[in-house]
Order: C-alpha cells, then sequence, then structure tokens
C-alpha cells in the first residue's frame, strides 16, 4: 500500500504534494507518518491517531481498540477529508501536472529554477507551496535540482 500525504492550505485547498508512505498494512502506514512527524516521537499509535484527528476537527470520532483496525479507520478518514490519496505503482508521476518545457532550453540551473516557477505560479499554486519547491530545489547539488523538478512538475 502506499499513501501520498497530501497538505492543506489555510484556505482548506488541498495540495497533492506531499511524500509517499509505504507500508504492507495501514498500521505499518501510520507508522511510517509518524518515523516523518519529529512531534510523534515517544507516541503510540493510537494517541497519535488521536491527536491528528482532532487536530483536523475529528475529535469526537472513535477509533476501534484493535490497532490494525484503528490504522484503517484512521487512514479513511484522512481519504474522506482529501488528505491522504492512495498512490498507484507509478511513484515517478509527478506532484503537479504543470507543464516545463526544458528540452532544447537553456540548462542553467537559475533559469530551470524560474521556468518552474512561473510555471507554477501561471498555474495558480500558492506562494507557500512554490516556496517549498524552491527550498527542496536548492538545497543540493545540480542533479537534485533536476530530480526535484522532475518530481514536481511535467518536463518536456
Amino acid at each position: 500500500m502506499k499513501i501520498r500525504m497530501n497538505e492543506m492550505t489555510p484556505e482548506g485547498k488541498i495540495l497533492n504534494r506531499g511524500e509517499v508512505v509505504i507500508g504492507e498494512t495501514a498500521l505499518e502506514i501510520v507508522q511510517g507518518m509518524m518515523a516523518r512527524n519529529p512531534f510523534a516521537s515517544g507516541q503510540a499509535e493510537t494517541a497519535y491517531m488521536g491527536l491528528t484527528l482532532a487536530r483536523i476537527g475529528e475529535a469526537d470520532y472513535t477509533l476501534p481498540d484493535d490497532p490494525f483496525a484503528a490504522a484503517e479507520a484512521f487512514l479513511r478518514v484522512l481519504r474522506d477529508r482529501g488528505l491522504t490519496t492512495e498512490v498507484e505503482d507509478d511513484l515517478l508521476a509527478p506532484i503537479t501536472s504543470v507543464k516545463v518545457r526544458l528540452v532544447g532550453e537553456d540548462g542553467n540551473a537559475w533559469v530551470i529554477l524560474g521556468r518552474c516557477q512561473a510555471a507554477l505560479r501561471k498555474a495558480g499554486y500558492p506562494q507557500a507551496f512554490i516556496a517549498t519547491f524552491v527550498t527542496e530545489a536548492t538545497a543540493g547539488n545540480y542533479d537534485d535540482l533536476l530530480a526535484t523538478v522532475m518530481r514536481y512538475v511535467v518536463v518536456e
């Protein structure tokens, strides 16, 4: 099972851009989510799920006692709220459907970054999303930049 963790803007718009968590069971997915959350260290899975549900306005939701059933119910609530998406086997699909022509264009890193930023802005993505892209794209070397670009946009 592969789940992409989506983000929600303060306005309630869902951004399908989060990390992918892989696990054999729903409980393994929850454990993977916890591993990516620095505030979850030391918590039991049920406590983490309860706190997460409370944060998204589902504080009254009662999880089953069985941890496996609780994890399945928890993921179902997140999916129904648009906060997770099941991912097909193609993990190489970009986060957005924004197309950026790079083949045959200037290969300078700053030019590539600028073209991607402009395309994301034109497609209506919020500044916070674009800022996250820029931070990730500039965190490493040129190869890391290209990998990040291909993770965010469709390269033509």
